[in-house]
């Protein structure tokens, strides 16, 4: 840990809780979880600039950011310590799962499409097609891509795609029309700083 520190190459565990993982730097806001570092995440974080390579935030984002302006704020910090390339392990509860309601400390949504607002590239492409998508990664100048969006199924729908009884289609549909089918979303953002602006 301490020769990845002073390489400014720092792998980061955002808001451990008990839950250390060696080889990173663990911060969280309460210092009775013992972290590496004591960091409040919705405030100013005490990193530099392009020193993280990868970051693990498992069941944090949802707790974070209940007023706008504080959220994008927490993603420009990200960015701004994330070297270009740099990964985001984010695990976030399902909104629409009874998981997400029952902890009064939840108080954001995360969901994949909200995360690819702040991706320029599509910046740039939605607004060229017209379409009303709020362009936070120009706003915020800060650029992710979303590489991928894997949801985790609650029973009894993962058993039974596993079991032959339903189809992908009827998944999908239970996905989009109940709730407590999907629990849990894992999702990679990718860092990208060298996008260049399309010409007008």
């Amino acid at each position: 840990m301490k020769n990845l520190i002073e390489a400014n190459l720092i792998k980061l565990n955002l808001g451990c809780g008990f839950n250390k993982m060696p080889g990173y730097l663990n911060v969280d806001k309460m210092a009775d979880c013992a972290p590496d570092k004591v960091m409040d995440l919705e405030a100013k974080w005490p990193l530099a600039d392009n020193s993280v390579v990868e970051v693990q935030c498992s069941h944090v984002l949802e707790h974070l950011g209940q007023q706008t302006p504080v959220f994008l704020g927490i993603m420009q910090e990200l960015f701004r310590v994330c070297v270009d390339g740099a990964k985001i392990f984010i695990q976030v509860p399902h909104h629409d799962h009874w998981t997400f309601h029952a902890d009064p400390t939840h108080v954001r949504k995360i969901l994949p499409e909200g995360l690819k607002l702040f991706d320029k590239k599509l910046n740039y492409e939605h607004s060229k097609a017209g379409y009303a998508n709020t362009a936070l990664g120009i706003y915020c100048q800060v650029d992710f891509v979303l590489e991928k969006a894997q949801p985790h199924f609650d029973e009894p729908w993962a058993s039974r795609l596993r079991s032959g009884l339903i189809t992908q289609y009827d998944l999908d549909f239970a996905a989009s029309h109940y709730t407590n089918a999907i629990v849990q979303w894992d999702i990679i953002l990718r860092v990208r700083k060298n996008f260049e602006p399309p010409s007008s």
